[in-house]
């Protein structure tokens, strides 16, 4: 031990006398040949610089070095370098203590900026460290957190599809259901707070249908409202753009927080949600305004500028719980879409949040607008897809095939990366869904492999995670994935998936299209026609959103009322399940 820190004091030495050797070297050298016309005037003009650069590079010890080096030199061979005499007289002494002095304090000062720096870079490794560290620990957790939820929610998913589960299984069953995804939506509240300071999250601005994004909310936002005795009024302005380009997830985000804070802060009264829109030139250019109003506790002055923090809960109201991020997420996602979020508040009265989003206007969708719960299997002249699923954990893997299995694909399983590229060869799937973490070999690695076979460019590979971050996407991307899936996944977007990478075609339980211009209005007048079983089911499916559910009753209807099943189906294709609830809700207050 003694050993190596006499031998790291001697290099330090070395290294000092080594930069301040240099330094006065340069510093002569340029004195010698560039100045050579001041002759002995300004004797310590270049010896300065030589000081300060010495200091800033090697520290304090070597700034010194170098002034005794310069005084050294300036004294006994000042007529080498300047051919004229040294000045003589009292600035033989004033002059170099000046210098000295002036030295001291710049090897000082430069030193100081130096230690200065070095702190600084230190610092910014180690929060750049932590910052990778707490990556790397959300990505964890978001792993092993939402591998067990992905089997909870897709197998009650699939448990409430089967006809032969008694009604009271099915509501426990949706009480699973809605527990896990308040517990997912906990989680992904987390992880959105710790991506936003990590700078990790990016707008992804797609088109996207406005009132049907709106009338979704609303319904669901409605059914909440409603458990608590309370309304939920909306007013949506006549001119609202039809299709825009934005953040579809993070505006559903924003507005679902808002309005879910109202109700949890209103015991009597209504919430009222009101969207209008401005042009702001005549480039497509809009201005969204959402303004939601409450009549709920209300928020005092002294927590107005706090509503907004993270964790931050009224003090006085402990009996409602959260985990105080929504209003934090909605505020940080309205900025990010370059937007801005105000509140206004009466205690005792309630209170108004309003929200400015700019957007885009668009002409049409980009995606197709069918629904893929509707599906009843793989179209009959299709060809007969082979489907490999690599997954490690046997809930997911179960979940997946059983997904895949009720529409008609052939599949088969592997337990790990290596078993994965080993059935890749032997039997030459069309498609493999690939999970990302696996023992034996991991998803990436097994990608890699695949691909580096013969025929490894012909097969589709759609990695599957829990994963969080848009840079460990491109990651999985990159690898030679053609696609990716995020844990929990939905029925939808393994069948979208699959039409995307494979062309596939599906048969629906409903294959009519009726256009617009076609379609008459729902009344309450219509469906006064069905017997009061059916319309309870009606009901029921609209408030849960069971859309495969909604079909199969269509299709029931279809055999005693074609005409009204034509109108239910196409409320239900072009997700107006609002509308259908609206109709169902007067129909209901004409009989009282």
């Amino acid at each position: 031990m003694r050993k190596n820190e006499l031998l790291h004091s001697f290099k330090f030495i070395v290294q000092q006398f080594f930069i301040a050797i240099v330094a006065i070297l340069v510093a002569v050298l340029v004195r010698k040949y560039f100045l050579h016309s001041l002759e002995n005037k300004v004797e310590w003009i270049t010896f300065y610089p030589a000081v300060m650069v010495a200091a800033i590079l090697g520290g304090f010890f070597s700034g010194i070095l170098t002034l005794s080096f310069a005084v050294t030199i300036i004294g006994n061979y000042w007529y080498w370098m300047a051919e004229a005499p040294f000045l003589q007289g009292n600035t033989v002494l004033i002059s170099p203590i000046v210098f000295a002095v002036n030295s001291i304090l710049i090897s000082g000062m430069a030193a100081y900026s130096r230690i200065q720096k070095l702190n600084a870079d230190k610092a910014k490794e180690q929060a750049e460290m932590a910052s990778r560290a707490k990556s790397v620990f959300l990505a964890n957790m978001s792993h092993e957190l939402r591998t067990p939820l992905n089997a909870i929610l897709g197998f009650t998913r699939l448990m409430k599809l089967n006809p032969v589960i008694p009604e009271n299984e099915i509501k426990n069953l949706d009480i699973v259901n809605r527990s896990g995804e308040h517990l997912l939506n906990l989680i992904n509240n987390i992880l959105d707070i710790s991506k936003i300071e990590a700078g990790k999250t990016q707008v992804e601005s797609k088109t996207m249908d406005l009132n049907s994004t709106l009338q979704d909310i609303i319904l669901m936002m409605s059914q909440k409202a409603e458990s608590k005795g309370l309304l939920l009024e909306s007013e949506l302005a006549d001119n609202l753009p039809l299709f825009i380009r934005s953040d579809e997830l993070k505006i559903k985000q924003i507005l679902i927080n808002l309005l879910g804070n109202a109700i949890k802060f209103t015991e009597k009264g209504s919430i009222k949600l009101v969207v209008t829109a401005y042009s702001t030139n005549n480039k497509g250019e809009y201005l969204l305004k959402f303004k939601i109003t409450d009549t709920g506790i209300g928020i005092a002055p002294d927590y107005l500028n706090k509503v907004f923090e993270p964790f931050f809960q009224i003090e006085n109201n402990t009996s409602i719980k959260g985990t105080g991020l929504g209003l934090t997420i909605s505020k940080q996602f309205t900025e990010l879409l370059g937007g801005k979020l105000f509140v206004e508040s009466t205690m005792g009265v309630g209170s108004v949040f309003k929200v400015e989003i700019p957007c885009v206007i668009a002409e049409s969708m980009e995606d197709t607008y069918r629904n893929f719960q509707h599906i009843k299997s793989v179209a009959p002249d299709s060809p007969n897809y082979k489907i490999l699923i690599v997954e490690d954990q046997m809930e997911n893997r179960l979940l997946l095939q059983r997904i895949l299995e009720n529409v008609g694909f052939e599949l088969k399983i592997a337990t790990n990366g290596a078993e994965g590229v080993d059935t890749f060869v032997d039997w030459k799937p069309d498609l493999i869904f690939m999970d990302v973490r696996m023992p034996v070999m991991d998803g990436l690695e097994a990608t890699k492999r695949i691909r580096q076979h013969p025929l490894g460019s012909q097969v589709k590979i759609i990695g599957i995670s829990a994963h969080v971050f848009k840079d460990e996407v491109q990651q999985f991307l990159a690898s030679g994935m053609d696609d990716f899936i995020k844990k929990p996944y939905h029925f939808n977007e393994i069948y979208r998936k699959l039409q995307k990478h494979l062309a596939v075609k599906y048969s629906f339980y409903r294959t009519a299209d009726v256009s617009n211009n076609q379609q008459a209005t729902l009344t309450p007048q219509m469906l006064m026609v069905l017997d009061e079983s059916t319309l309870t089911e009606l009901k029921q499916y609209v408030e849960q959103l069971e859309h495969a559910k909604l079909s199969e009753l269509v299709e029931r209807i279809s055999t005693k009322n074609k005409e009204l099943s034509n109108i239910l189906y196409f409320y239900v294709a072009n997700y107006r399940t609002t509308e259908i609830f609206s109709v169902l809700k007067q129909l209901y207050l004409n009989r009282n």
